[in-house]
């Protein structure tokens, strides 16, 4: 601008951060009129000075706001030591300081563009534009720096971006840069007497809102989770700032307390935030202590939660109850109940046999593998993950494990016979008109021999009082004997008697007489083998056989045991091999 008159007006407040301006004193010029003039700009920085007529006095750097205000954005003397003073008296005036790089009728460069290089490699002051953030920005120093340059950045916050300096000593006294949106942010950079870069920054006075309202904390919660582990919660009515938790034995803990031990999490948003606090020691009470300071380091009021005790250690499981055990053929099953898992969850159960054998399960029943006909009683012990229980359950009931009973075998469907006996052997005996031709006295075993397969049947003719027909056929329901494929006729009265016949031409009178004789109580066998059906009998209980009939090329197919009685003719099933 040029100098051809001296700027100075009057003002009316008395405030030296923002100056209102009234008028052009005697002999002076406004600002008004410099900018009309175009020596002057709207937004233009420029050294002023302003003071009352009672000694009151302050130079800095200020920003032409309008043609009647100016905006202090830095202090470089006052009459209060360099702080900011407050006009009085009845004479307030404001004037434009020349420099030495001001003469008369000198035109100042345009301002400088902005530049993340600071440009402190030219002696003197460069206030370069205002940079408003739309990201990170880096600002680095020059590779040369000249002693005494100063130069005056103006960045203003988009509410997220930082700005990091590179190769300059920020001094104590600077406040942080605030990123805040709209935020002006004044960079101070200038080269000590060695040419060695410094900066400090503020924020232009009145622009930051000051916040003094502290963060309230409400309904604190905590309960137990474990041993050595709680959850905590609270409400805050903020969204800014850290929020800190902490556990202790008392009842109420200071907000530093809570802030130097505590657990840190960030808050963004207000309402209900959780904790999960660790490293707690089982079986002790503690109380969950919440602190929030927020962004203008304003303190919460102090949150104490009501006591929890945490859960005892986890140790090993209780003793069992006994078990109960069920005999098998070779084994027996366990059942078993899970003991108290005292903290760790049960994994499996060991059971030790008083015969010597053990067997591991996971669930109840489990079964184990011991011999057969000897008594058995089994102990137990669960594991769980922090061992196996200590002492063995009682033992069980006794149980004797068996090879399984073979099938029952009893005539079925029977007409005109008698059956006696509730368990094997099983007695049969003709009925009264039973006789003559049709051998009415009828049966079929509920058992039969499957197709394909090797088996055996053993009768035993109880009484030498009359006939008995018995043998294979291939219906499933009782047939007369002449439906009788592969039979044996044991004589008991009459023509024959005491002698054993094939049956053949669908009657045993022309049945071919075998060389065996017949004896009250003797076993009688038919027996298959592949296709070779075989008639036995034997004489003493069982211990040798003498075969007296053989059907050679015979069936495989499906075969049923029947039988015909005559009169009062007795017979009872002794055993059955391969019958199904």
């Amino acid at each position: 601008m040029n100098i051809a008159d001296s700027v100075q007006e009057t003002t009316s407040g008395t405030s030296t951060a923002t100056v209102t301006l009234v008028g052009a004193t005697v002999g002076n010029r406004s600002i008004a009129a410099a900018i009309a003039a175009g020596h002057l700009t709207v937004g233009q920085s420029t050294p002023c000075r302003v003071q009352d007529d009672i000694g009151n006095w302050l130079t800095g750097l200020f920003t032409i706001t309008s043609s009647t205000v100016l905006t202090r954005t830095a202090i470089g003397a006052s009459s209060a030591g360099g702080a900011d003073v407050t006009l009085a008296g009845t004479v307030r005036t404001v004037s434009l300081v020349p420099t030495a790089l001001w003469a008369d009728s000198l035109k100042l460069p345009a301002q400088p563009a902005f530049s993340s290089v600071i440009p402190l490699d030219a002696p003197g002051l460069s206030i370069p534009a205002a940079k408003t953030l739309t990201g990170a920005l880096t600002l680095t120093m020059p590779t040369t720096p000249a002693p005494g340059a100063q130069v005056y950045q103006r960045i203003i916050g988009d509410g997220t971006s930082t700005v990091t300096v590179v190769g300059a000593q920020k001094l104590n006294i600077s406040a942080d840069f605030d990123s805040r949106a709209g935020i002006e942010n004044q960079f101070q950079f200038f080269n000590d007497a060695s040419g060695n870069p410094k900066y400090c920054i503020s924020q232009v006075e009145g622009a930051i809102a000051v916040d003094n309202v502290a963060p309230v904390l409400s309904s604190p919660t905590a309960t137990q989770t474990g041993p050595n582990t709680a959850t905590g919660t609270v409400s805050t009515n903020e969204a800014n700032g850290t929020l800190y938790c902490m556990a202790s034995a008392n009842a109420t803990e200071t907000t530093a307390t809570i802030r130097a031990s505590g657990t840190a999490q960030t808050i963004t948003a207000t309402g209900t935030k959780t904790f999960s606090i660790t490293g707690l020691t089982a079986s002790t009470l503690y109380y969950l202590h919440f602190a929030h300071r927020d962004l203008s380091n304003n303190d919460s009021n102090v949150a104490n939660s009501t006591s929890i005790t945490t859960a005892a250690a986890a140790t090993v499981p209780s003793t069992m109850s006994s078990p109960v055990i069920t005999a098998g053929d070779g084994s027996i099953s366990i059942a078993w109940t899970a003991p108290a898992a005292n903290g760790s969850a049960i994994i499996d159960a060991t059971f030790t046999a008083s015969t010597g054998q053990t067997a591991t399960g996971t669930t109840s029943p489990t079964t184990m593998t011991v011999p057969n006909g000897t008594a058995v009683t089994v102990t137990g012990k669960a594991r769980n993950g922090m061992g196996t229980a200590t002492s063995a359950s009682p033992a069980s009931n006794s149980v004797t494990p068996a090879a399984a009973a073979a099938p029952v075998a009893r005539f079925a469907q029977l007409s005109n016979v008698t059956e006696s006996g509730t368990t094997p052997n099983f007695a049969y005996v003709g009925g009264a008109g039973a006789g003559g031709a049709s051998y009415d006295g009828k049966g079929v075993l509920n058992l039969s021999l499957a197709s394909g397969a090797d088996g055996e049947i053993v009768l035993r003719v109880s009484a030498k009082n009359n006939e008995v027909i018995w043998g294979l056929s291939t219906s499933t329901t009782p047939v007369a004997f002449s439906g009788v494929a592969y039979g044996i006729y044991v004589s008991g009265t009459g023509a024959g008697t005491g002698t054993y016949r094939q049956i053949t031409s669908g009657s045993p009178a022309n049945g071919t007489v075998t060389t065996a004789t017949f004896a009250t109580n003797d076993y009688q066998r038919i027996k298959r083998i592949g296709t070779t059906i075989t008639a036995s009998k034997s004489s003493d209980g069982g211990a040798t056989w003498t075969v007296y009939q053989t059907w050679t090329g015979a069936s495989t197919a499906a075969l049923y045991v029947n039988l015909n009685l005559n009169t009062a003719v007795a017979i009872d099933t002794i055993t059955t091999v391969g019958l199904a």
